[in-house]
């Protein structure tokens, strides 16, 4: 692959970890701000524990920090959605296009298969 795809394709990785990091960690800080459960996906509820250094901070100080965290959580969430199509188009381009092995080295029974089979030759 050029250098210039494979420093892409690190940069993507890269920014997918950070992704998979701080989405979550933001929600949880914006959760413990509200003092409210969580639905997911509306199917159920959930009480995360919260920060206590955030969670004892009197109502108009847990408002200011809630109101600068949440835009901050929701672009992380659109970067992430933004984030997983080219991921997936690469992944298929490499699949269909160059017929290389990244997308059955991503797959865990196809990727055990392999090993297997490359191991009693």
């Amino acid at each position: 692959m050029p250098g210039a795809l494979r420093a892409l394709a690190r940069a993507s990785h890269f920014l997918l970890y950070v992704f998979m990091i701080a989405a979550p960690a933001s929600g949880w800080l914006v959760m413990s701000l509200r003092h409210q459960r969580t639905s997911v996906f509306g199917l159920f509820t959930w009480a995360w524990p919260t920060v206590p250094a955030l969670a004892s901070m009197p109502h108009a100080q847990r408002q200011l920090w809630h109101d600068e965290l949440l835009p901050l959580h929701t672009r992380l969430s659109y970067l992430g959605m933004a984030l997983l199509v080219p991921h997936v188009l690469a992944a298929l381009w490499h699949h269909l296009i160059r017929h290389d092995d990244v997308l059955s080295r991503m797959l865990p029974r196809i990727a055990a298969e392999r090993r297997g089979a490359g191991s009693s030759t």
